[in-house]
């Protein structure tokens, strides 16, 4: 039997260390229909819309970036679908960038407006 080190606490914590992608919180518009906004890791103003999925192979969220006159982008920056994660057992959300870096993503209380709806980090 091959004898395996321990990883240290600190490596272990590094594998868990996750750096910021987004964050952003719940609005709700005139007509009553759910969006989010919110920030980038480089503070870049960003609006999300929820997806009405045919199926599941659709996307969940779909992430766009806000230009300086307050203008959606056409381009989409992030996507991501729901998920249920096994160690937990919670909904988040997974997914990836337009450059294909990819994304895990937890919600937060929807009731709570002070904290962010969903932070988004990135996977190593």
């Amino acid at each position: 039997m091959k004898y395996v080190k321990n990883e240290t606490k600190k490596e272990e914590k590094e594998k868990f260390d996750l750096k910021e992608c987004f964050t952003l919180w719940l609005n709700t518009s005139k007509e009553g229909n759910k969006y989010l906004t919110g920030y980038d890791f480089n503070n870049n103003r960003i609006i999300a819309f929820f997806n009405k999925k045919a199926n599941d192979k659709q996307p969940s969220i779909r992430i766009y970036g806000v230009d300086d006159e307050g203008k959606m982008t056409s381009e989409e920056i992030i996507t991501l679908w729901g998920t249920t994660f096994k160690t937990s057992g919670k909904a988040g959300l997974n997914g990836y960038t337009n450059e294909k870096e990819g994304i895990i993503a937890f919600y937060g209380d929807e009731k709570e407006t002070k904290r962010p709806y969903i932070k988004g980090y990135f996977t190593k």
